[in-house]
């Protein structure tokens, strides 16, 4: 499966930065990380996109590893 098309699940992220700016992002948008396990990453990215004007550099790179059907190895994302 492709990590855009998984839903979130903030066990998978534990102490990494990607984490760190979807509870930042969850937070500035008056949302709680229960709401968000609802969502699939592509929506995330999407509502990421929405809210920033200029996206973080996280959610770039995260853009960056999966806008392509090529699935890329996460590392410390």
């Amino acid at each position: 499966m492709h990590p855009n098309d998984q839903l979130f699940d903030p066990e998978n992220f534990h102490g990494t930065p990607l984490l760190a700016a979807i509870e930042q992002m969850a937070g500035e948008t008056g949302h709680t990380l229960d709401e968000l396990r609802q969502l699939k990453m592509r929506d995330l990215v999407a509502m990421a996109r929405s809210h920033y004007e200029v996206l973080p550099e996280i959610w770039q790179i995260w853009v960056d590893w999966n806008e392509d059907d090529t699935p890329q190895p996460m590392g410390d994302l």
